[in-house]
């Protein structure tokens, strides 16, 4: 199933929704994006939207890792803020988390009893590092935390629709140039999927937040790895009934 553009279609608001286009021209190493599916920008290289593979290291399209003490100890860093955001952990007497206003540095001092979830929930609490970086931990969160030099954190944002099919599954070594003319993904308004097999978008949540689960489908409810894409409306009516408009920015 493909994304439906709503491009020049009347909305029940009286006013025409339309889509725009931007560029995009490297793909990420073994991605292979349908035409009519969305895309997301990792590090500026286009892949399929949807969830980021913790197994996957920063250059496979993954979140940063922080490897922790054991499985449970790891905490995983992405942005939606921009690029040259990097993290650090020092250990210290007690968990604090500053900001480095010039160099975007999200810093956390952490004795080396922290666990992963402690650490987690500070950063989600602290008005600037959680606008600054996503973050959640492995497992449990119950693991110890290590100490991690100051480290850059992976931009992932949604690029849009892609006009092309973009086939660089043969080579799951190499991020490959998008010819040119296949380097378009159009974003603005556009129907998706609901996740019907899940907790789906309903009434109450339009407009309102929802989560990109694959390259085609929304979910209402916050999804670890997920990133979120604003709801405008539900489908009802003279609209495709149970599909979800979205407004890709």
């Amino acid at each position: 199933m493909t994304a439906l553009a709503v491009g020049t279609v009347i909305d029940q608001k009286g006013s025409a929704a339309r889509t725009w286009s931007r560029p995009c021209y490297t793909v990420l190493r073994g991605q292979k994006i349908p035409r009519g599916c969305v895309a997301m920008a990792h590090n500026g290289r286009a892949m399929n939207a949807g969830p980021l593979d913790i197994t996957k290291t920063v250059a496979q399209g993954g979140p940063l890792k922080a490897t922790g003490a054991d499985a449970n100890g790891h905490i995983y860093f992405w942005s939606l803020f921009g690029e040259n955001v990097q993290v650090s952990i020092t250990n210290g007497a007690a968990l604090a988390i500053t900001v480095d206003p010039v160099f975007n540095i999200v810093q956390i001092v952490a004795p080396v009893s922290a666990t992963a979830s402690a650490v987690v929930q500070a950063v989600q609490a602290h008005a600037r590092a959680s606008q600054l970086v996503e973050c959640a931990f492995g497992g449990t969160g119950a693991g110890l935390i290590v100490a991690m030099v100051s480290t850059a954190v992976p931009h992932v944002e949604l690029l849009g629709v892609s006009m092309f099919e973009i086939d660089n599954s043969a080579d799951a070594s190499n991020d490959n140039t998008i010819p040119v003319s296949s380097a378009e993904f159009r974003y603005g308004k556009m129907w998706l999927l609901n996740d019907t097999a899940g907790t789906p978008v309903t009434s109450s949540g339009a407009p309102g937040t929802g989560y990109m689960l694959d390259n085609a489908t929304v979910t209402s409810v916050r999804t670890p790895y997920c990133l979120p894409v604003r709801i405008d409306e539900l489908g009802v009516y003279g609209k495709p009934a149970g599909m979800v408009c979205v407004d890709i920015k």
